[in-house]
């Protein structure tokens, strides 16, 4: 049964509709790491839509080394559907075969990377490592790494933003490091791969993402506007907001990665970015007016600031992506009230992801 929401249902279905060759997939058993994360989410969710309404035969398997949060996102294994208890920092079990995989699982926000910089690390360098191992051992059609933005760094000359090109300049020895360095290290392993085992490797670099499927601990900006403003609470700004972002809803970034599978060149990266780009205090004005509450303002603590990005620019551009079809459905605005609506339901109901 499909989410029984019909504003994500409508997500899916948008997905759906993309003109992509989703024929490459049939009957393939799809490996999805991080599933339980706000884009795993989606993108298993997406899978399992698309596989149904097109008669693929997609085997997904949404991996989490949480059983109880994995049942808790897409319900109990069925036809279909085979959810994996794995830990990608650990070698992965022999006897299974995967013909493709997104690799989407890491910490990825502030309060993670300050408690946790060495297992924020270690998901991305060793996670990727032990999949690409498994990949190499069992014929892997190809693997796709969710890296991020953060992966350029601070680069303030760059006004027009970061193209895939671009690289800026990262403090290796700031303990916050482990969330970027962790990408570029990945990212160099799948280039390795591919140069040295013949592995097909993607790779793309989503920009700051929000929607409904964030995690209930997720301490990024974006999600504790959302969490307030459908809450009814006042919006909690630590700053004064100046600082630009690429911004999308999760929806859209996971078919902008779907994107990337199916048509991205192999070896190559792609920003999961549209053209608009948003300042903190727009995103936190736009979370007031969709839970009809009020910006405030707060400093962070300590351990808040520890985790928190240095970069004022975090603007992505996504002219080679786009340049492939795809293209944002939804407006900062519309992300953000829809999010917002999307969480106020699911508060009132046991279960909304279940597909």
């Amino acid at each position: 049964m499909y989410g029984n929401q019909p504003l994500y249902r409508q997500d899916l279905e948008a997905i759906a509709r993309l003109p992509l060759p989703w024929e490459k997939l049939a009957g393939a058993r799809i490996l999805i790491t991080g599933a339980a994360g706000l884009i795993g989410t989606v993108l298993t969710d997406a899978l399992r839509y698309v596989s149904r309404e097109a008669g693929l035969g997609l085997t997904v398997c949404p991996a989490g080394r949480s059983a109880g949060r994995l049942r808790e996102r897409f319900g109990p294994a069925a036809p279909g559907l085979e959810p994996q208890i794995l830990d990608v920092t650990q070698p992965l079990p022999g006897g299974v075969r995967w013909d493709w995989i997104l690799h989407a699982a890491s910490p990825a926000h502030p309060l993670a990377f300050s408690r946790d910089p060495v297992g924020t690390l270690l998901s991305n360098v060793e996670g990727v490592r032990n999949l690409l191992e498994h990949g190499a051992r069992t014929g892997l059609v190809r693997l796709l790494f969710v890296s991020s933005g953060e992966v350029y760094g601070q680069n303030d000359a760059l006004t027009q933003g970061f193209g895939e090109e671009d690289y800026g300049y990262v403090d290796v020895l700031a303990p916050r490091a482990c969330y970027p360095m962790g990408k570029r290290a990945a990212e160099t392993l799948c280039a390795a791969y591919a140069a040295q085992y013949g592995l097909d490797t993607v790779i793309a670099r989503p920009c700051h993402t929000l929607g409904p499927t964030q995690t209930a601990g997720d301490s990024r900006a974006s999600a504790q506007f959302l969490r307030e403003a459908a809450a009814g609470r006042p919006i909690v700004l630590k700053s004064r907001g100046e600082a630009v972002r690429s911004y999308l809803y999760g929806a859209d970034c996971a078919a902008g990665i779907l994107t990337v599978l199916l048509q991205g060149e192999g070896g190559r990266a792609y920003n999961v970015a549209g053209p608009e780009t948003v300042s903190i205090a727009r995103l936190a004005q736009a979370a007031a007016r969709a839970g009809g509450t009020e910006v405030v303002f707060d400093l962070p603590s300590e351990a808040e600031k520890a985790g928190y990005s240095p970069n004022r620019q975090g603007v992505l551009r996504g002219e080679r992506l786009m340049a492939l079809g795809w293209e944002p459905r939804l407006t900062i605005e519309e992300a953000v009230e829809r999010s917002v609506a999307l969480l106020q339901s699911s508060s009132k109901e046991e279960s909304v992801w279940h597909c």
